[in-house]
């Protein structure tokens, strides 16, 4: 199978997407464009971005290539617009600056593209049009800055990138490369500065709410690391990594050892994989003063650790310890299932396993702990 031939199965099956995106569309259009944001409206503006307004950054790419072909004096024989993909041959005497501009000028196009709606982002306030810019910029400077550069040139099957970056063609290539990691680093800068991560969360009510009420309490409290604490914990949650960063590292220079401080920090690092850090700070948060309700959630969050690293022995005390303050627990007590069932005490893990199953808050629950019990057999 041809290069064209899959690129145009690919199209094909995302052109009949774009189709359904746009039935979709039709169906919820007062929703859609009302004031009121809603997951939902959410993952269709995601949707449309990428399967409506992509092929269109396709075609506007492509367009690039073609009048730049015209600017230097060539011909364009032949223009494709596959909605996903495409391509133009260009006929004429070329330079080698003018073949190197004619392959650019089409990524300069798509590049500016998804620039275009970044200094805008900040004015807009209707939900469904500011949704839709982020999410073509996200998208189509991904595309462009990233996934076409790197499909082009560093999977070696042509493209314009081969010609962008052929460094015997001094000095474009080669303050193209300055240029584009300078983008790319710009860009990662501001997508985890503490402005986007702020407005990202403003898009959400409820949320902004949350962080405005603990960011009073932290100016009430200014010598007082917990209601930072509670910040980084909350950002963390709500996917905002470089806000929780800059929380956290803000109340560690108030109070390093401080409860609050050591388990949101324990809670960021077991969510990133980071268990050894995840450890130390929760072990050490266990030494302080602690609320009974924190208390439960640091050995629930050790006992995961240790189940996960295969460490039953490690984990048992752990899910007794927490068990003890919540005894009908049905996550608990699966995770207790699990781990007796992995030391071989396979009675006790029945019992474990039943409990949860009568305890479960939802089918999910009750599936995996039946499942559990389903397993026993097998380790018998």
């Amino acid at each position: 199978m041809s290069f064209a031939t899959l690129n145009d199965l690919v199209a094909l099956v995302y052109g009949l997407n774009s189709l359904r995106v746009l039935w979709r569309l039709s169906r919820r259009w007062r929703s859609f464009w009302d004031d009121d944001l809603t997951p939902a409206d959410l993952a269709l503006a995601g949707e449309l971005a990428f399967f409506v307004f992509i092929p269109l950054g396709v075609f506007l790419h492509e367009a690039g290539h073609a009048l730049a072909t015209w600017q230097v004096g060539g011909r364009v024989v032949e223009f494709q617009w596959r909605v996903f993909w495409g391509y133009i041959i260009p006929t004429g005497s070329f330079t080698p600056a003018e073949d190197w501009w004619i392959s650019f000028s089409g990524n300069l196009v798509s590049i500016g593209l998804g620039l275009l709606p970044v200094p805008f982002l900040p004015r807009l306030t209707r939900p469904p049009w500011r949704e839709l810019g982020y999410a073509f910029a996200r998208q189509q400077l991904f595309y462009a800055l990233v996934w076409y550069p790197a499909l082009s040139a560093l999977l070696g099957l042509g493209g314009d990138w081969m010609t962008i970056y052929d460094f015997s063609i001094a000095p474009f290539a080669q303050i193209t490369l300055v240029v584009h990691l300078a983008l790319l680093y710009g860009l990662w800068r501001l997508d985890g500065s503490a402005a986007a991560g702020r407005w990202r969360l403003a898009r959400y009510p409820q949320a902004i709410d949350q962080v405005r009420a603990l960011e009073a309490e932290a100016e009430r409290r200014p010598g007082d690391p917990e209601p930072l604490a509670h910040l980084a914990h909350l950002c963390h949650q709500l996917g905002e990594g470089g806000l929780s960063r800059r929380y956290l590292s803000r109340a560690e220079r108030l109070d390093r050892q401080a409860p609050a401080v050591l388990m949101a920090r324990a809670i960021i690092a077991f969510d990133q994989r980071r268990y050894g850090a995840a450890r130390a700070a929760a072990e050490a948060a266990l030494q302080t003063e602690l609320r009974p309700e924190r208390r439960l959630r640091l050995h629930a969050l050790l006992a995961r650790l240790y189940v996960q690293r295969d460490q039953p022995q490690e984990a048992l005390p752990h899910l007794e310890a927490a068990l003890a303050q919540a005894p009908a627990d049905s996550e608990l007590l699966y995770w207790r299932a699990v781990t007796k069932r992995r030391l071989g005490r396979s009675d006790e893990a029945r019992q474990d396993f039943q409990q949860a199953i009568r305890l479960a808050p939802n089918a999910a629950a009750r599936d995996r702990a039946e499942q559990g019990l389903a397993s026993l057999g097998a380790h018998r």
